[in-house]
């Protein structure tokens, strides 16, 4: 599996026909989000509100690929790597 260092994942978050597109670059230093389109190892489609409810922690976007909600392109691992990045919750 990838390593949390040295990988691009683009996210493409739609909702009304209306679609944004950011690039989570954790090989820049430090990591950062670009908004805009550019290549990345990994494309990750989703409506806003199933990215809405993966960011708030209420939905495993593992199951939101299973069923469809989420559509993976690319290295896949990558995408779940980069969402364990950003929004599983840190303990302090």
């Amino acid at each position: 599996p990838p390593s949390e260092a040295g990988v691009t994942c683009k996210f493409v978050v739609g909702t009304a026909g209306v679609a944004r597109t950011w690039v989570v670059d954790l090989m820049a230093a430090p990591p950062r989000i670009v908004a805009g389109d550019r290549p990345a190892d990994c494309t990750a489609s989703v409506n806003a509100n199933v990215m809405r409810e993966i960011a708030a922690g209420r939905l495993n976007d593992a199951r939101a690929t299973e069923d469809g909600r989420m559509r993976l392109a690319g290295n896949k691992q990558i995408a779940f790597v980069v969402c364990k990045a950003l929004f599983v919750p840190r303990r302090a």
